[in-house]
């Protein structure tokens, strides 16, 4: 045992010409390493991470991730385009060709918009009642607020040139007019195809004045003067989401 012991460190003490220089040889039965290439031998060793490595065939993390600062050569974090999930689960984003999508309370929603209009519509609304009919509007994910775009009037059942309307911020004709109250309908026909078979009213402020959703999640459409008939139609609202 002594013998051995000796020899070892006699090896170590030892310069080898023809190992001199390598890091870490193949070690094998009756191979002398200098005290450089043990050092380099425990240098190379890898010791236990106590943490679970990343699978890049797929994986879950369990903590935050942060991605690198994009910079003017490249961003920190990229999502390749490709065609959208069949079955999307909450929560999860993918991009296409077109945009930015995410599945949100088991809807779709393009993060980015080709398209900032969004139309709201109440059909068959009764004409020959004064009264509101609340239309509830939702915006999309990083939208906050909207500006009314129009409003139309179509697909009536009767004629309407007796029956008034505006629309309004709060019920009962209360808080901004959008459409100034008790405004002329003029809908003087019925049939497809037909001049005047829907009307656009003036929205008051169209592209000067925006409203929060927080604020304003509903606009009330109300009815002034009654038709005096039987008389329904389909009320649409437009409108372009804000940030």
């Amino acid at each position: 045992m002594h013998k051995i012991i000796i020899a070892v460190v006699v090896a170590l003490a030892t310069p080898v010409a023809a190992l001199a220089q390598s890091a870490c040889p193949s070690i094998y039965l009756g191979t002398i390493l200098t005290p450089a290439q043990w050092n380099a031998c425990f240098s190379a060793k890898q010791d236990a991470l106590n943490f679970s490595p990343v699978n890049k065939t797929g994986d879950t993390m369990s903590g935050r991730l942060v991605t690198t600062a994009s910079t003017a050569a490249a961003a920190g974090f990229n999502i390749t385009p490709g065609a959208a999930p069949t079955s999307p689960a909450n929560g999860d984003v993918w991009t296409t060709s077109v945009g930015l999508y995410a599945q949100i309370g088991g809807a779709a929603y393009q993060l980015t918009k080709t398209s900032g209009r969004i139309e709201y519509v109440a059909t068959g609304v009764n004409f020959n009642s004064s009264g509101d009919t609340a239309i509830a509007l939702a915006l999309p994910p990083l939208s906050t607020r909207y500006l009314v775009d129009s409003v139309r009037v179509s697909n009536a059942s009767h004629s309407l040139v007796t029956a008034t309307a505006g629309v309004f911020t709060g019920a009962g004709g209360t808080g901004t007019a959008i459409v100034t109250g008790a405004s002329a309908i003029t809908v003087s026909a019925t049939a497809d195809a037909t001049n005047n078979n829907a009307q656009s009213f003036t929205v008051n402020n169209k592209d000067t004045e925006s409203y929060t959703i927080a604020s304003y999640p509903t606009l009330y459409f109300r009815i002034g003067t009654a038709e005096g008939v039987a008389a329904t139609a389909d009320v649409t609202i437009t409108i372009t989401p804000l940030p």
